[in-house]
């Protein structure tokens, strides 16, 4: 009687587990479907990656979906047929300008992951120093404001300590 009662707690034991096993691979796939990236969010506070590496992820996403924008490894040499000058930003004047650069030549991407992809980005510093170069050798006389233009090719060197940022307006 003794052993039979010990089977029967055995098997219900087993079978629980069995099924609670099943219960927590459901919830596991939950759970990576709450854990998706929000175009809507600004902040993702279960993710637990650098500022630099949320960042590149959203550099990537940009440059799949347009031409304008690429990052490349660091301290590579970029062509400045027309140097117009360095400049510095702050992240809040780069997500603007990210911004504005999304808005002009990317119209696949939706308006809010946009601005969820340009504060991204801007996230990865507090202060950008960058160089203004031309196209072309035309109309070398650099544009005088200590605002950016946005024209010609942004260059940022080591925007990451992986990678280089070049944006084409």
């Amino acid at each position: 009687m003794k052993t039979q009662t010990i089977l029967v707690l055995i098997i219900c034991v087993f079978l629980n587990s069995c099924t609670t096993s099943e219960n927590k691979t459901e919830n596991v796939k939950d759970a990576d479907k709450n854990e998706a990236i929000e175009p809507n969010d600004k902040f993702d506070l279960k993710d637990d990656r650098t500022y630099e590496e949320k960042a590149q992820d959203a550099l990537n996403v940009i440059q799949v979906k347009g031409s304008n924008l690429y990052s490349t490894f660091a301290n590579i040499h970029h062509r400045c047929k027309a140097d117009y000058g360095t400049y510095q930003i702050t992240s809040e004047e780069f997500e603007n300008a990210l911004l504005d650069l999304l808005i002009r030549y990317y119209p696949n991407i939706p308006p809010k992951e946009k601005e969820y992809l340009a504060h991204t980005v801007a996230m990865a510093g507090n202060d950008y120093s960058f160089r203004v170069c031309g196209t072309s050798t035309e109309n070398t006389t650099p544009p005088d404001s200590i605002t950016p233009p946005k024209i010609g090719m942004w260059v940022f060197q080591e925007f990451t300590e992986e990678t280089d940022l070049v944006i084409l307006w």
